[in-house]
């Protein structure tokens, strides 16, 4: 399984990512670390079904004194459910919010991280 490592280039950050790459799907496990807009890790971990279409994105960002966590589930026929909950005081959103804008969504990208989805028509990002 390879493990990619990377940082930013707009600001300071740090990942790294775990990636099992099937024929046509793909599990990615990371971490990322920032300063932007406050310090924080970020855990996630990105599961697709067969066509590179995402099936579940969990996420958990934590900083001192918050934690913020959401998981993101697309089921078989298209329908998204999420989960959230956070934690603590800190100048951020709660996570979670209205799954009916994601309708007709297939993928899930990380924002700031070049792990994403890849592309169904080629099988690459």
């Amino acid at each position: 399984m390879p493990v990619l490592l990377w940082a930013g280039t707009d600001e300071w950050r740090a990942e790294s990512a775990a990636v099992e790459l099937q024929e046509d799907r793909f599990t990615t496990t990371g971490v990322q670390l920032g300063i932007t807009p406050v310090p924080y890790r970020l855990d996630y971990r990105l599961e697709t079904t067969a066509d590179w279409v995402t099936r579940t994105l969990q996420v958990t960002a934590a900083g001192a004194g918050w934690r913020r966590a959401v998981e993101l589930t697309r089921s078989p026929n298209g329908r998204w459910t999420c989960r959230a909950d956070g934690a603590g005081t800190v100048d951020l959103p709660l996570p979670g919010g209205d799954t009916a804008a994601l309708a007709g969504a297939l993928d899930c990208d990380l924002g700031l991280s070049p792990c994403r989805t890849p592309c169904r028509s080629c099988g690459t990002g």
